[in-house]
């Protein structure tokens, strides 16, 4: 879960380091990089939903393994 929320951060403005990153590298307006980003950032916030209330989502293969 601490994983998925600080690749969540990198993304999202202020600090956005990747976001900032990719809008370097296709040479566009930061602002206009981050509108295209909003539906991965939807996706990813309620990814982080799911794992944070339904822990059973991304425990049960490691449980496996016992």
């Amino acid at each position: 879960m601490l994983v998925f929320n600080l690749c969540l951060g990198l993304i999202t403005p202020p600090v956005g380091l990747t976001l900032s990153l990719a809008a370097k590298m296709a040479d566009a307006p930061l602002h206009k990089t981050f509108v295209e980003s909003l539906p991965f950032l939807f996706v990813g916030v309620l990814t982080l939903l799911i794992i944070t209330y339904i822990p059973e989502t991304v425990t049960w293969l490691p449980s496996l393994m016992e």
